[in-house]
């Protein structure tokens, strides 16, 4: 930000540099007020606090709009789709396998399990730019969260009784502790990890069509990603809390649980409406 110092006598605007060099006025004469530096700062916070609200206020209005729309933006998903044949069969499987095993616990120490949610997580990208641990250590690492993780796995993101405070928090703290993958930014790879142990509280997040609907620039997704993750989370469950996600469930391969059904809706908004990326 270049911050500048206008003359209250004759208006010649100085730049921060000028002002140290000297105190008065280039143009005039007259000293200049360090009090003008505030009035230029004060443009600059409410043209910043303007940027916020109207960010907010289009960020709702997708949200509306996706609820009262939500057949439209499933069945844009489902014509649009971005991913591949093997992405889904291995998200299938996963999904079919968590809900056999019956539990968290079982399902991590299902062999079969955990190696499809190890190739579901590598096939649905978490690697670009990052490695995901090996099968061994991967498991391992869930494993040391076992406890923590099977404490959620009756709650559900649509349930009007649920915390949505503490829910969110509890579930970035398991997201930016578990770390799964090299990533410096957890939100990703911790987001899919969680969805298929909890597919009913813990919607998949992503870069390509999540942080664009919400309106996160790139820097801002990477570099504050507890802000980012708690205000995506809770936008999910006000969502959730306001349409009947249940009666889409298993309407067509990808819809395998409620949270996967409001990530199809929100891929579909972006490619129904050409949201672009955000660089």
């Amino acid at each position: 930000m270049n911050m500048k110092i206008s003359c209250r006598k004759c208006g010649r605007i100085h730049t921060y540099e000028e002002y140290f060099e000297s105190r008065f006025c280039r143009n005039c004469g007259t000293w200049l007020s360090i009090n003008n530096i505030f009035t230029e700062l004060e443009g600059y916070a409410k043209e910043a606090a303007s940027r916020v609200s109207s960010t907010e206020s289009e960020v709702k209005r997708r949200i509306a709009n996706l609820i009262r729309n939500l057949d439209k933006y499933l069945e844009a998903f489902e014509r649009l789709c971005p991913f591949n044949n093997e992405q889904a069969y291995l998200h299938v499987q996963t999904i079919r396998l968590r809900r056999e095993c019956g539990s968290v616990s079982a399902s991590l120490r299902d062999n079969d399990f955990v190696n499809h949610l190890w190739r579901t997580l590598i096939s649905w990208g978490v690697t670009r730019g990052a490695d995901l641990l090996p099968p061994k250590k991967f498991r391992e690492k869930l494993l040391e969260y076992e406890n923590r993780i099977s404490i959620l796995e009756d709650q559900r993101i649509n349930d009007e009784d649920l915390s949505i405070e503490e829910t969110a928090k509890t579930l970035w703290d398991l997201i930016n502790e578990v770390r799964i993958s090299t990533a410096n930014n957890p939100i990703v790879s911790g987001s899919k990890m969680l969805h298929h142990l909890l597919p009913e509280l813990m919607p998949p997040i992503d870069r390509e069509y999540t942080r664009p609907f919400f309106m996160f620039w790139q820097q801002v997704f990477q570099y504050n990603p507890k802000t980012v993750f708690l205000y995506i989370w809770k936008n999910f469950a006000y969502i959730a809390r306001n349409i009947d996600l249940e009666r889409y469930v298993n309407r067509g391969r990808w819809n395998t649980s409620i949270t996967k059904v409001l990530d199809n809706a929100i891929i579909g908004y972006c490619k129904y409406h050409k949201i672009p990326k955000l660089k």
